[in-house]
């Protein structure tokens, strides 16, 4: 990803980022801290979501992870 955007040169550039809650267009000088911390939010959710899985009480996942 963070060479497609030096490729386009992001600075000039927008990013449309979307999912099922909805839609938003990020500027192209903070599209590099954007997907960074939208990367960490998307690590942190797959690893809570294994360990609910793995029998975790939700509670503690809650603590653990700082979300729900």
């Amino acid at each position: 990803m963070h060479d497609v955007l030096r490729m386009m040169g992001h600075e000039r550039c927008v990013l449309p980022l979307g999912d099922r809650d909805g839609v938003i267009i990020v500027p192209g000088r903070v599209v590099e801290e954007t997907v960074a911390r939208t990367e960490a939010v998307v690590a942190t959710e797959s690893e809570m979501r294994r360990a609910l899985i793995g029998g975790m009480d939700p509670v503690d996942a809650y603590h653990k992870f700082g979300k729900f």
